[in-house]
């Protein structure tokens, strides 16, 4: 664990994802708040964590669509959400889509369309942090919305700019 700005995180890895996005014509609009958000995390794991969210997205959002990511705070918690207005997430299937293997859509089930752990690893990478990775759906058509809150108690002030005390 080491000083992370979530802010930086989450625009370097839209960053990364903008060549896909834009040749998948979908548009990527990250969103935070201004100045640094600072906590204890795993910069590494925590762009993971993002990367398979954003590729989760990609994936169930047609050309035309949008993807966005925010980034703010909610009391002392810092809550990442990437949400897209793609196919959606039937209600059935909510409490399963972080289960290992487990496809929404089984005619996608031997496609070239990942492992099916990408979310599995997304939570499991979250509650490493002691942070609460949820998904939500109003339904097939509606799009989705994936929810990172990572704990307050791991919040930093940020730091002076030099030379101020």
């Amino acid at each position: 664990m080491t000083t992370v700005d979530v802010a930086d995180v989450v625009a370097s890895s839209c960053l990364a994802f903008a060549p896909a996005y834009a040749a998948a014509r979908v548009t990527l609009t990250p969103r935070t708040e201004t100045g640094p958000i600072v906590i204890d995390a795993d910069a590494v794991r925590l762009s993971q964590i993002l990367e398979n969210l954003l590729d989760n997205a990609l994936h169930h959002t047609p050309a035309g669509g949008e993807v966005v990511v925010s980034v703010g705070r909610a009391s002392a918690d810092v809550i990442v959400e990437v949400t897209d207005n793609g196919n959606g997430i039937e209600a059935e299937h909510l409490p399963l889509i972080f289960d290992r293997f487990y496809r929404a859509d089984p005619s996608r089930a031997s496609g070239s369309d990942g492992s099916g752990l990408g979310l599995t690893i997304a939570r499991a990478l979250a509650e490493a942090h002691g942070a609460t990775l949820d998904a939500r759906s109003p339904g097939a058509g509606s799009g989705a919305s994936f929810s990172l809150t990572l704990p307050g108690h791991h919040m930093r002030a940020p730091s002076p700019a030099p030379g101020r005390a």
